[in-house]
């Protein structure tokens, strides 16, 4: 009788934040290299959800308030 193969699964790693000039990073490992990326706050990401909802609903309006 065969035994079942033992699956590797990853562990999830905890998240590395920085705070810079009130601006706050996630510190990420890519081959080998320590980048930082931005993470949006709550107000840029209450204002994308309602720019998606409004696109969503209203493609016209939409496109006039962003048309230059």
């Amino acid at each position: 009788m065969r035994l079942n193969p033992v699956r590797f699964k990853n562990k999830p790693k905890a998240k590395k934040f920085r705070i810079k000039n009130g601006v706050k990073f996630e510190v990420m490992n890519i081959g080998g290299t320590e980048m930082e990326i931005r993470v949006a706050g709550q107000k840029e990401i209450d204002e994308a959800k309602a720019d998606f909802k409004l696109f969503k609903t209203n493609k016209k309006k939409y496109y006039k308030k962003y048309s230059v």
